[in-house]
């Protein structure tokens, strides 16, 4: 059978393996699968200096595969300067510090504190070009400035762009405008580079309304593939002893970051009412957390008296990770009440289906409650009703203790299989080249 000549994609991705946490995994696991679809793949990426979490494992998924080249260059932005080849774990800061110093990169860095790495990788884009060049441009945000590298890449090469949407750009609910003008110089560059597309991915249906309705005039197409899981991450599951562990404790099991309105106190102070109410149940549940945890709720959970009952694991690598989600009995998650809260579907609620664990869902209307719906194994509660959210972790608690938690619909979890998005996706890119 002769060899089939595959066709070329250049990936712009900030956020790439061996960074670790939740941004780098949509883009790790496409670049993955895009080789079994007919592509090979160039990832233009900047070095691995610092960053706040890092991930070896997630790389070497990647870099055995000879149609996946990966370039890196060097970047100027407040938290990596010049090139480097060594990793360097910088601390997550606490939310306050968060907010001040995204609110003052807002004023000066625009589309974000990321641009200082664009004419790197223009020159690099061009170079890889002049030596492979590729048929296709995909670049993936946040950051934004990705997207403007993306269109100013396919410009100058006179090739199509296809861009993907993690988040939101212009109303992107984590985003503040220090000033009216700032949000209307935000708007027109996304239309810039919407001018340049030819295709747009969003991960849920409110973002993608929200980027047509800004920009009626564009006529790129449109369409959704939502967050996912990869298949082969759960392959242990089959083989997990569910009875690992303590079989007389309960486990709840949070996976992932705290930020913005992403917050464990409600979960928390619940637990604490619960005992209260149960005072038996301080011994038969506990709460364990993988991923950067902020120093001022380890004070909350001393406050709550909540010490005995809770593990913090630290960041784990993304394999390790999914092996504690498998031991856990329940996941959680949160998506707390703010402005543009219908539009944020994380990351983790879709790896938590891939698990098939029941879910206890903090969330608001929107996104991942609609995303929920089939689920099968879904609690789903107020984020802010403290006694809502210790009534469902008490009956989840029953139905443990009777062997009758819920069952997850494996046809529902289907539809976010990574392989079968970026089929999707692979699909979407052979029908824009001419």
């Amino acid at each position: 059978m002769p060899n089939v000549v595959k066709r070329h994609v250049l990936v712009i991705a900030y956020y790439f393996p061996p960074m670790g946490l939740s941004g780098v995994q949509r883009i790790a696991k496409l670049v993955k699968y895009l080789p079994e679809n007919g592509w090979r793949i160039t990832v233009l990426t900047p070095d691995t200096a610092s960053y706040f979490a890092f991930d070896d494992g997630l790389l070497e998924e990647l870099t055995a595969n000879p149609d996946i080249s990966i370039v890196r260059t060097s970047s100027l932005d407040p938290t990596r300067f010049g090139k480097s080849n060594k990793q360097k774990t910088v601390s997550f800061p606490e939310e306050r510090s968060r907010r001040f110093l995204s609110s003052l990169s807002q004023w000066t860095l625009l589309p974000d504190n990321k641009i200082g790495w664009k004419r790197f990788a223009m020159k690099a884009a061009r170079q890889i070009f002049k030596q492979d060049p590729f048929d296709l441009v995909y670049a993936t945000a946040p950051p934004y400035t990705c997207l403007m590298i993306g269109a100013a890449i396919a410009r100058r090469e006179q090739l199509p762009l296809i861009v993907d949407y993690r988040d939101d750009w212009v109303d992107n609910p984590r985003h503040t405008y220090p000033t009216y003008w700032h949000r209307k110089l935000t708007a027109r560059m996304e239309h810039k580079v919407l001018e340049e597309c030819v295709h747009v991915f969003s991960i849920n249906e409110t973002i993608m309304r929200a980027i047509q309705l800004r920009n009626p005039q564009a006529t790129c197409s449109y369409s959704v593939v939502p967050q996912g899981y990869d298949p082969a991450d759960f392959d242990h599951i089959q083989d997990q002893n569910p009875q690992a562990g303590d079989p007389s404790v309960m486990t709840f099991l949070y996976a992932g970051m705290f930020y913005d309105a992403q917050q464990p106190d409600t979960f928390l102070t619940a637990v604490r009412v619960l005992h209260e109410r149960r005072p038996e149940l301080k011994r038969r549940i506990k709460l364990k957390f993988v991923g950067l945890f902020p120093e001022s709720k380890k004070i909350l959970i001393q406050q709550l008296s909540l010490e005995n009952n809770t593990e913090l694991m630290g960041y784990l690598d993304h394999s390790d990770a999914t092996k504690q989600l498998a031991k856990a009995d329940v996941a959680w998650m949160i998506i707390g009440h703010q402005t543009g809260e219908e539009m944020i579907s994380t990351g983790k609620l879709f790896e938590y289906m891939g698990s098939q664990k029941p879910i206890l869902a903090l969330v608001p209307n929107g996104e991942a409650k609609r995303a929920l719906e089939g689920y099968d194994a879904a609690t789903l509660v107020d984020p802010d009703d403290v006694e809502a959210i210790s009534v469902a972790i008490e009956e989840l608690y029953d139905r443990w203790q009777s062997h009758s938690l819920p069952m997850a619909s494996a046809e529902h979890v289907k539809q976010f299989d990574r392989k079968v998005q970026a089929s999707i996706i692979a699909s979407e890119f052979a029908s824009k080249i001419s």
